[in-house]
């Protein structure tokens, strides 16, 4: 996995952590506006979704051995 690649799952997982945190595991498309998520509209699949981001978790701390990004800029 090169630094760009790690770079670019952290950033997903590090979003999604963020959405799934402060919409307490409410699965769906959302967006920021100003700061504030707004929610779009109903994930076409939640399953597809949470499984690529459990999927990516696994791939991400397999090769970083290091969940240090993933999380950070959700928790500010």
């Amino acid at each position: 996995m090169t630094e760009t690649e790690k770079k670019a799952v952290g950033r997903y997982l590090d979003w999604h952590t963020g959405i799934l945190l402060e919409t307490d595991g409410k699965m769906g498309i959302y967006r920021k506006e100003s700061g504030k998520l707004i929610y779009k509209e109903k994930a076409d699949s939640e399953d597809g979704y949470l499984g690529m981001y459990l999927f990516l978790m696994g791939k991400y701390l397999e090769k970083t051995e290091s969940t240090d990004q993933i999380g950070r800029a959700s928790c500010r």
